[in-house]
């Protein structure tokens, strides 16, 4: 593991069969200033609009992922940006993993992606940031949450279940085994899909158990940000087409539009930054008020030692 100056702490945990935890153990230590390097910000931001094969298409997603790039970008001071948007035939379930392999802080040999602007990610430092954004089809299923890419497609359209099976669609699973390499020390995950809170239902507890079909318990060891757009029975809706929030989802308006744009989700702090905590609550408050729809968010928790997540600065008051 690479290390950073000041303090590093390492804890460990078993699992037994039962998927009861142990208790933790720690162990760290001081890292010399001479180890500082700069961080980067990578944005990997997804919007799908453009269906087949019997799933509908949406309005608005190619807009929320525009969007999303632009106002995070805005925040990030004199950080290099390294910015991805894939849209609609870009957006298929290779192209997508294979921009999460790039950002694999192990690997040995980076893949070479059909989308060339998937070329400008590199593996990530523990000094750097990263934001995922997904907006488009997300559902829910026994076998756990999944989002689907511009080539997901029912298997048979024939099918009379009522749970028709996908394929080329993104699990959960594949997401934990995506981001599980990567070793940014502050990673964002905004998913702008139906039932998306499926992800982390499982996850919310500080001694949840271990369960391989959601990311909830990688998010809590790592400490990933992640925010869904609805509960896991609930639609994540769109905007309408006229008046404020036209032409994006209604968790994208809040969040970019009225959270950072209109400076909303700040709480005035002295050095003038946005924490993701207050980010994500302005979005989880604000929702409701507007569609049958609860955001869910699981924000990591903070030891003492811990810095408080920011997702940028604005540049006046």
């Amino acid at each position: 593991m690479p290390l950073t100056p000041g303090s590093n702490t390492f804890t460990a945990y078993a699992l037994n069969s039962d998927n009861v935890q142990s208790l933790e153990a720690s162990d760290g230590v001081l890292g010399d200033r001479s180890l500082a390097r700069p961080g980067q910000t990578y944005i990997l931001s997804i919007g799908v609009d453009d269906y087949s094969q019997g799933i509908p298409s949406l309005r608005y997603s190619g807009n929320d992922a525009r969007a999303f790039v632009d106002a995070v970008a805005s925040l990030q001071r004199d950080r290099k940006v390294r910015a991805v948007t894939l849209l609609d035939a870009e957006a298929t379930r290779d192209n997508i993993l294979c921009g999460l392999r790039r950002l694999r802080s192990d690997a040995r040999d980076t893949p070479s992606c059909s989308v060339e602007q998937l070329n400008q990610l590199a593996p990530t430092s523990i000094e750097d940031t990263l934001y995922i954004y997904f907006s488009g089809h997300g559902v829910s299923r026994a076998e756990g949450f999944a989002i689907l890419p511009h080539d997901a497609s029912y298997l048979s359209h024939n099918s009379s279940s009522n749970d028709p099976p996908l394929q080329n669609i993104i699990s959960d699973t594949d997401l934990r085994r995506a981001l599980e390499p990567i070793w940014a020390k502050q990673q964002v995950l905004v998913l702008d899909a139906c039932s998306a809170g499926s992800i982390i239902s499982n996850g919310r507890a500080r001694n949840a158990q271990e369960n391989l079909s959601s990311i909830g318990q990688l998010a809590r060891d790592k400490g990933i940000y992640i925010l869904a757009a609805a509960t896991p029975r609930q639609a994540a809706m769109e905007g309408p087409d006229q008046g404020p929030g036209k032409d994006r989802s209604i968790m994208n308006y809040f969040l970019i539009e009225e959270g950072i744009q209109s400076r909303k989700a700040d709480n005035n702090r002295p050095d003038r930054s946005l924490t993701i905590e207050d980010w994500f609550n302005y979005a989880v408050a604000q929702v409701p008020n507007s569609a049958d729809q609860q955001p869910v968010s699981f924000l990591p928790m903070r030891q003492e030692n811990t810095e408080t997540g920011i997702v940028g600065y604005f540049t006046t008051r």
